[in-house]
């Protein structure tokens, strides 16, 4: 329940900087400020998003369509092979052999076809999240706004309910996630260039 407001004030508290830049700088009204700010960062998520989820199902339908064309390969090759055995050893009688490969393959293809089948429940459980996941996002960014719009305002009211021994405390852990939330970003990006870098030198 407080989970999309604990996502909130941490989105709050990054955008906040850049909301408050934008006021002194340009005068922009705070309210306008975080709405620019989110709309921003909302349209590049999305737009990774987009761009993940379309080239996996390209992949995914390229893998379909070429389902069959690399099963009946697979079975091409596998009853040469066995011919082949069949003839130079003489230990396996061709067409019993070729029986037993077809049963093989076709368990193979089975299975296959089986753990296919057993994705759709998955996904049907992923679609039956859709509207808890909508509602925390819709929760998530409204709160987001407010708290980055009032920031200080809230800053000041949460900080007043406190001695200064433990706000000093508070500042200090504040300040440590901050950092570590900081240097994860950081590593993911240089990660996520270092991976671009090499997919496009290999395309």
């Amino acid at each position: 329940m407080f989970a999309p407001f604990i996502v909130a004030w941490i989105f709050a508290s990054l955008l906040n900087p850049v909301v408050t830049w934008a006021y002194q700088k340009f005068k922009v009204p705070r309210g306008i400020g975080t709405i620019l700010s989110m709309l921003s960062i909302l349209s590049g998520l999305l737009a990774i998003i987009y761009i993940v989820v379309q080239k996996l199902w390209e992949q995914i339908v390229n893998f379909t369509k070429m389902l069959p064309e690399i099963s009946d390969e697979m079975i091409h090759q596998l009853n040469r092979i066995e011919l082949n055995l069949g003839d130079r050893l003489q230990l396996i009688p061709g067409a019993y052999a070729l029986t037993n490969l077809d049963g093989i393959i076709e368990k193979v293809i089975e299975s296959l076809s089986s753990f296919l089948t057993s994705v759709i429940p998955t996904i049907y459980g992923g679609i039956s999240k859709v509207p808890d996941i909508i509602l925390f996002t819709i929760v998530m960014f409204l709160a987001t706004f407010f708290m980055t719009r009032d920031f200080y305002n809230i800053k000041a009211f949460v900080k007043a309910q406190f001695s200064d021994t433990i706000i000093d405390k508070i500042v200090i852990m504040q300040r440590g996630v901050v950092g570590a939330i900081g240097g994860y970003v950081r590593t993911q990006l240089i990660l996520m260039s270092i991976t671009f870098g090499i997919c496009l030198v290999g395309l």
